[in-house]
């Protein structure tokens, strides 16, 4: 809006149908180009029972919204981009350590496999430079080769799918039972 520089604007890029994340994926990556205007890249997945979720932070929770600056385009050129994906373990759904930079809609467990639904870029037209506002000389962002990061080839796989499948299924023995 006019007359008020450090309101974000926002932009969105929704495919079509979402792009499915096989198997386990470990972060999501990609080329992007920087202009020092601190732009910032939002990722929203939805898991297999349709639970959204979205890499700017944990709700109401503080200092759970990307501290790491993972997603933003404070520099000038190109580089390339890690944003590590939420997940669960298999069986007791122990919260992997990145969900923390997830907030979510749901439980907030995450059910594999995973689908990119939205990308969405945060910019700004001033950024405060010393004591000055100053406007951002150049608006425009390229971005460039979005993809899944795999810590193994077996991650790529249905394997990590089916295994959180049967931890979750497996039937309850009691103790002593």
């Amino acid at each position: 809006p006019e007359g008020q520089p450090m309101v974000g604007a926002y932009a969105a890029f929704t495919p079509p149908t979402p792009l499915p994340i096989p198997g386990k994926a470990s972060a999501l990556g990609i080329w992007a180009q920087g202009r020092s205007a601190w732009n910032r890249l939002v990722y929203v997945l939805e898991d297999a029972k349709g639970e959204t979720f979205m890499s700017c932070g944990t709700k109401d929770a503080w200092n759970c919204d990307d501290i790491h600056s993972w997603n933003y385009l404070n520099y000038d050129g190109w580089r390339f981009l890690e944003f590590p994906l939420p997940g669960n373990a298999p069986g007791d759904n122990y919260r992997e350590k990145d969900n923390v930079w997830w907030g979510y809609d749901g439980d907030g467990i995450v059910d594999l496999p995973l689908k990119l639904v939205r990308v969405i870029v945060e910019t700004r037209s001033h950024l405060i430079y010393g004591n000055q506002m100053l406007p951002v000389p150049d608006q425009t962002l390229a971005l460039d080769d979005l993809q899944a990061l795999y810590d193994s080839p077996a991650d790529m796989s249905e394997a990590p799918v089916q295994l959180q499948t049967l931890a979750r299924t497996a039937i309850q023995v009691p103790a002593g039972g």
